[in-house]
């Protein structure tokens, strides 16, 4: 799992809640905090990417959420 946020204490402690709440509503929860976006890679190797993020990426051989 990777956030990115404009301060690095806030991802660091966003990333915690993130993982306990699990990959879709951890994503939920990214796309409605401003500023924040992150990439999350499930225990089956499933890519979620969020919405800022997803024109900036290109994955290959990889099942994208």
């Amino acid at each position: 799992m990777t956030i990115i946020a404009r301060d690095g204490t806030l991802a660091d402690g966003l990333d915690t809640g993130i993982f306990v709440l699990g990959p879709e509503r951890g994503m939920a929860l990214i796309e409605q905090l401003p500023d924040v976006e992150g990439v999350i890679v499930d225990t089956q190797g499933k890519v979620y990417l969020s919405s800022g993020l997803t024109s900036r990426f290109r994955l290959e051989g990889v099942p994208a959420q």
